[in-house]
């Protein structure tokens, strides 16, 4: 799931609402949805269950939706709390139907379309589902283990990870053991746009292109493709006619800026792409942030080997001022870059610990999730603090909610308890949406 899409909306709030004036209000942790039990339950708030849920994604009508993995299920949570199960029962198994009358086995993540159509990865039963908004399921997409063009089960995935929607309802989906890059159509047409079943490296049109484990997928607005193809150390584009070209990267693993395959990489991971189409890369083991622009040009925007240095950038966000926000997770800083490449620690010593304040004088524990709203605060899973944090775009850091005791409470501020949050998502209203893992919660956080 792309974050960066619950950014966009037409009317946005106000700035005093971002940034509270008064101190008589403050950020409010609820419940959405979980009691901690790890288990499966509808209901309202609490009275739900959940078995760790995985994958989130918002609506336009800010509906959650939830791989609830472990259940085998997909929960909707609507904005007052209340829990359904849209589709799937306890059993890990593969059938389509109405509501609990289907089955997922092991559904790890979700989009949504539009139209309110949600899609998801269904890991293990290598099939790709489509979820309409009544909760009807069918299978867009595969079946058996394996490889398969077609329409609907006649198709064949093997394990497929990541799933992207574009603008026009097409879907691509990293199709990871089969080292392809697949697309499916909204009628559930399935062709390989780049790939076949040999693992390897090779520019070309289609079938003719080889990937080596393709990782991460986005979609940029002319429906161009970028993937970030991990065992080959490359970043790929693939036009949508399926001609695919190697953005940046050689094959080795190590670090070099340049134009195209003059580049190198070392296992990249998370993409992001701005509206001026350029690709901003987490080189996780380069310990940088690369930028990649659509000509090819690559350079380092931070990171080993500049003025400034990472260690093990995870997470990426965007803003609309084309900023990189960066959970620079084992420096225990959040960096931002402009697109100069100018790099600056927005928040964050270095030091593995708790502070609020400005800047390098506050402190995070291995912050992971990253999260921009529309007037540029950057939201934060402080995982290890147990925490949600707020960074203003002049870098003043607060605690939003929780406090370092692992547990579960709902509340204000610090009185609430998290336990190991982990994804973030906000909405055009800027309430703030957190996969609460170990507390088999869903958590939501609103300014009031």
């Amino acid at each position: 799931m792309s974050v960066g899409a619950l950014l966009a909306c037409s009317n946005p709030p106000s700035s005093s609402k971002a940034n509270p004036p008064s101190s008589s209000k403050a950020w409010v942790v609820s419940t959405l949805a979980g009691d901690g039990t790890a288990d499966h339950q509808d209901g309202r708030g609490t009275a739900a269950k959940f078995d760790f849920p995985a994958g989130l994604a918002v609506d336009s009508s800010m509906n959650i939706y939830v791989a609830d993995f472990s259940n085998n299920r997909i929960r909707k949570i609507t904005a007052e709390g209340v829990v359904s199960t849209l589709a799937g029962d306890a059993t890990a198994a593969h059938q389509d139907g109405t509501g609990t009358a289907a089955r997922f086995n092991n559904p790890a993540d979700v989009a949504v379309d539009s139209s309110m159509n949600i899609y998801v990865a269904d890991f293990s039963n290598n099939r790709i589902r489509k979820i309409t908004a009544a909760g009807v399921v069918s299978t867009l997409a595969g079946g058996t283990a394996g490889h398969q063009e077609g329409p609907g089960a006649g198709a064949r995935f093997n394990e497929p990870y990541g799933v992207a929607v574009d603008s026009s309802g097409h879907l691509y989906v990293a199709d990871s053991f089969n080292h392809r890059i697949r697309k499916i159509t909204p009628e559930g047409v399935v062709s390989t746009l780049a790939g076949d079943d040999t693992r390897g490296h090779q520019d070309g049109r289609g079938a003719g292109a080889k990937f080596h484990l393709p990782y991460g997928v986005a979609v940029d607005s002319s429906m161009n493709i970028y993937v970030a193809d991990f065992s080959n150390n490359r970043i790929r584009k693939i036009t949508p006619a399926g001609v695919v070209s190697t953005l940046a990267g050689d094959g080795t693993r190590a670090h070099l800026d340049g134009r195209g395959t003059a580049a190198q990489f070392h296992f990249p991971t998370g993409l992001a792409v701005d509206s001026s189409m350029n690709i901003y890369v987490a080189d996780f083991n380069n310990h940088r942030i690369r930028k990649i622009t659509a000509a090819g040009v690559v350079s380092t925007l931070a990171g080993d080997g500049t003025a400034a240095q990472f260690s093990n950038p995870f997470g990426v966000a965007v803003d609309s001022s084309m900023n990189i926000y960066v959970a620079d997770t084992n420096n225990h800083r959040i960096r931002k870059i402009t697109p100069a490449g100018v790099v600056s620690t927005l928040a964050g010593d270095g030091t593995a610990g708790h502070k609020d304040g400005r800047g390098t004088a506050a402190r995070f524990d291995n912050p992971r999730g990253v999260a921009v709203d529309s007037s540029m605060n950057i939201y934060v899973a402080d995982f290890s603090n147990n925490r949600i944090r707020k960074i203003t775009a002049e870098g003043v850091v607060s605690t939003l909610a929780g406090d370092a005791t692992r547990g579960h409470q709902d509340g204000m501020g610090a009185g609430a308890k998290f336990n190991e949050p982990i994804g973030l998502a906000v909405d055009s209203s800027m309430n703030i949406y957190v996969a609460d893992q170990s507390n088999h919660r869903i958590r939501k956080i609103v300014y009031q």
